[in-house]
């Protein structure tokens, strides 16, 4: 789901009702780019920009050396990504504005070693995963045609704004920053940002 929140929240979108018929939002081209673009295309209501909440102080959670810190801001989403010998040290940093979202982040895909792609499909998992809708690399570069030299650190700021939207604050509104850290500590760092979050009356 993280694909599809995170092309909403780029999008701008506070406000949405999302139906889903099947066992699981599907991977598409592995970016929120189609997700983004069919948003673009429908169109935005605009509402009343009262803001309902204020974000108290920035959380940092962290496990071993990967951490996520979040807090308020002015929309600065900024990763890391490391692997050895290949990619190295990948760092990505995006100002929330939809224009650029679109073209910056959204094109990024989900991606994996190549071990990590063979240990996941001898447990039965990546049914859906292809070539196509993921980026695999090896020990000294990417096996399939990348769209950036840094697209993994840009997924991952992509995965990163997704799992922010859990709070329910509008991106703009948040500074994070993730370095070598994963789903599990995005949403922590969400649901410890819902604890320093205020509701205003």
């Amino acid at each position: 789901v993280e694909h599809l929140l995170s092309a909403l929240g780029g999008a701008g979108v506070t406000d949405v009702d999302i139906e889903v018929d099947g066992p699981e939002v599907p991977i598409l081209d592995g970016s929120s780019a189609p997700w983004f673009e069919a948003i673009q295309g429908i169109g935005l209501i605009e509402q009343d920009p009262t803001r309902a909440f204020e974000v108290e102080r920035e959380v940092t959670v962290a496990e071993g050396d990967a951490y996520v810190s979040v807090g308020p801001g002015d929309g600065v989403f900024r990763a890391v990504y490391e692997r050895y010998p290949f990619p190295g040290r990948l760092e990505f940093s995006h100002r929330w504005e939809p224009a650029t979202y679109g073209f910056e982040v959204a094109p990024a895909r989900t991606f994996a070693a190549e071990e990590d792609v063979k240990r996941m499909q001898s447990e039965g998992l990546l049914s859906g995963g292809t070539t196509e809708n993921a980026l695999v690399f090896g020990q000294t570069g990417y096996f399939t045609a990348c769209r950036f030299d840094d697209e993994p650190a840009r997924h991952k700021v992509l995965d990163c704004m997704g799992d922010m939207m859990l709070c329910g604050i509008p991106l703009r509104f948040l500074n994070a920053s993730a370095e070598r850290s994963g789903h599990r500590l995005h949403i922590a760092a969400a649901r410890a940002l819902r604890l320093a979050t205020r509701r205003l009356e």
